[in-house]
């Protein structure tokens, strides 16, 4: 039994090889374009984040100099005494006792009492 291709036939199944090779490289080539777009829109997130952390990171900085840095007395003071003498300023300021014990490096029951003497309120 002898098979015997024409060239009609050849021509076919060189075209319908050809064709698939073709559609193979179409796909691919629009597989690569959709991981480029999703690459960029990651990228594009990724700079957003960085930009809206950076703006949290200035609003930060701005609030806290703002309100100031109580710490930098904490860590200016040298004795005891002047522990005390910030303590008795909050006081008068009228800061509540948990945040002078904190801020003092006293305890809550030392700036419970200075509160107690020296509040804002008391002063007449």
């Amino acid at each position: 039994m002898e098979i015997t291709i024409t060239w009609p036939e050849l021509v076919a199944v060189l075209v319908l090889a050809v064709g698939g090779c073709l559609l193979a490289v179409f796909m691919f080539l629009a597989h690569a374009r959709r991981d480029k777009l999703e690459q960029e829109n990651l990228k594009s997130e990724l700079l957003k984040l960085g930009e809206h952390i950076e703006g949290i990171g200035r609003r930060l900085n701005e609030l806290e100099s703002r309100a100031g840095s109580p710490g930098k007395e904490e860590a200016e003071a040298e004795t005891p005494h002047d522990a005390y003498d910030n303590a008795v300023q909050y006081a008068r300021q009228g800061m509540i006792a948990a945040e002078i014990a904190s801020l003092c490096g006293i305890s809550r029951d030392e700036a419970t009492l200075i509160v107690a003497l020296h509040h804002k309120d008391r002063e007449g």
